[in-house]
């Protein structure tokens, strides 16, 4: 459980699909998640007007599972992150490729790709 996905390309719900020419990340390392990308979509409640990125942050109040996929790779799972975060699906490949979803509680979802690695 110690992996670090960077991103390098956005899905917003709404608005334009681009990539990323920045450092953007989700590390899980030791128990504890550092979460850093961009967000591009639309609040649905008043209830999701907190004040910066939704998407910038530190937890280690979290679930996390995995599960082994039938032709490799893995799908891990994190529910309840912070307040604003509902889950987070990451599907790492064989290859070093991944995939991100993130379900919003007040927002519009997003998605992401790039790539992941262990952490050293």
């Amino acid at each position: 459980d110690q992996w670090r996905f960077s991103a390098d390309f956005v899905n917003p719900t709404y608005g334009r699909s681009r990539n990323l020419t920045s450092e953007y990340f989700v590390t899980a390392n030791n128990g504890k998640l550092a979460v850093a990308l961009p967000y591009f979509g639309k609040l649905n409640s008043p209830a999701g007007a907190m004040n910066g990125n939704p998407l910038d942050f530190e937890s280690t109040s979290f679930n996390l599972s995995k599960e082994t996929r039938n032709d490799g790779g893995w799908v891990i799972t994190i529910k309840s992150p912070n307040p604003e975060v509902q889950s987070m699906v990451f599907t790492f490949f064989d290859n070093g490729s991944a995939q991100l979803n993130i379900t919003m509680s007040n927002r519009s979802a997003i998605s992401y790709s790039g790539t992941v690695a262990p952490v050293q």
